[in-house]
């Protein structure tokens, strides 16, 4: 198995754990969190039409303290 093979499988594991953690809690509590929508937002069809150079160049303005 290739390193690479590995890693998705370690990292798909990892989510498949986390995620029946989180189910457990809220079993336990008594309450269900519904996950937020991120198919919809003018950011989408702003940013999704735009080549990946402009992206990354908007992101670093925008967002100087990621860098």
């Amino acid at each position: 198995m290739s390193l690479a093979a590995s890693a998705k499988l370690l990292a798909r594991e990892r989510s498949s754990s986390e995620n029946f953690l989180k189910v457990l809690q809220q079993a336990e509590s008594g309450t269900k969190e519904t996950p937020a929508s991120n198919d919809s937002g003018i950011h989408k069809s702003i940013f999704g039409r735009l080549p990946r150079m402009f992206n990354q160049l908007l992101g670093s303005i925008i967002y100087p303290y990621l860098d």
